[in-house]
């Protein structure tokens, strides 16, 4: 039987791409469907074990910053995590979202995905193309300029300029040492997600380091990851994060999981993720949620309707406005 299905697939390839399809939508509406449905789980008792436990739970929601982020200067500069902190009178950020990738030396630097050819000088004066940070150890990234292709009102404004201090690449350690000082001056325990960018063979040692790191600046009981890491909280994997939505929907039990931290979007595929119900059956199991791609008021308002833990917003003022309302 099985061999006559496929022999009639490949022969009719047209019908195959069109039942797929089909099959597709069908799935797609049934989920629409059954997120109507999704059972609602008691209020969120604070004071049960599980929650209390979880750091990343929080009764006010938390805003957070995202170093993938900058309009008023290079993503991934020291100069972009000043904004944060210190030259801005419009919001106070509770949390980073802070991605990392391994040097050639061992080092973790705060960077994305992909190479440094859209960030950097590395091609128009190093002539090294297709750079990617594992190839360079973290000394030598430090003489890229990270602001080279940053566009501003039409111009380049750091090209040419002579003092590039907070235009460099920055090691995790140098951005954990600034926010210890900021810690002190705007008295908040931050929390941390770290998200490592590397890949392949790069990837274990990179997790290895970031554990040396955490437990170095004692920071464990306020960071997640993800990937996993030795002693902080982990941050759902998008797998993790489907099968969590399915057993929301079906109101199935998550004993199984071993994340602590939900990072949603607000809505994927015509479906709504930002729901009371779901993030009070997150709680329940003592799972906190954030959302992201909050870009307008009324986003961050939904979120907070909806009870999140936290959110990551493309502008943190607009957001700040929202939650402290």
């Amino acid at each position: 039987m099985g061999i006559k299905l496929k022999k009639f697939f490949l022969h009719h390839k047209a019908v195959a791409v069109t039942l797929t399809a089909a099959v597709c939508l069908v799935v797609i509406v049934v989920l629409l469907c059954l997120s109507t449905y999704i059972p609602r789980s008691g209020s969120v008792n604070y004071d049960a074990a599980e929650v209390k436990n979880n750091t990343f739970i929080s009764q006010n929601a938390l805003l957070g910053a995202d170093l993938s982020l900058s309009d008023n200067a290079p993503v991934y500069t020291m100069a972009a995590v000043k904004n944060i902190f210190e030259n801005n009178n419009t919001f106070s950020a509770d949390a980073l979202r802070i991605p990392l990738r391994l040097t050639l030396d061992g080092r973790l630097i705060v960077f994305g995905s992909g190479t440094l050819d859209s960030y950097t000088d590395c091609d128009e004066v190093f002539k090294e193309k297709n750079l990617s940070p594992e190839q360079k150890s973290a000394g030598e990234l430090k003489q890229y300029n990270m602001g080279y292709h940053y566009l501003s009102q039409g111009k380049y404004p750091y090209r040419g300029q002579a003092d590039l201090s907070y235009i460099r690449i920055i090691t995790l350690e140098e951005l954990l040492d600034y926010m210890r000082a900021q810690e002190n001056v705007w008295k908040k325990n931050y929390r941390y997600f770290f998200e490592i960018k590397s890949e392949g063979k790069y990837l274990s040692n990179a997790v290895k380091t970031l554990d040396a790191v955490i437990a170095k600046y004692n920071i464990s009981d306020r960071s997640a990851t993800l990937p996993s890491s030795a002693d902080a909280k982990k941050i759902a994997s998008s797998t993790e994060t489907a099968m969590f939505y399915l057993s929301c929907v079906f109101g199935v039990g998550l004993d199984n999981a071993d994340y602590s931290v939900l990072i949603l979007p607000m809505s994927f595929c015509g479906i709504n993720f930002a729901k009371k119900s779901i993030t009070d059956y997150a709680r329940s199991q003592g799972i906190a949620v954030y959302f992201e791609g909050i870009k307008t008021a009324k986003d961050a308002e939904k979120a907070l309707k909806a009870g999140a833990d936290g959110i990551f917003a493309e502008d943190p003022a607009l957001a700040y406005g929202v939650l402290k309302k």
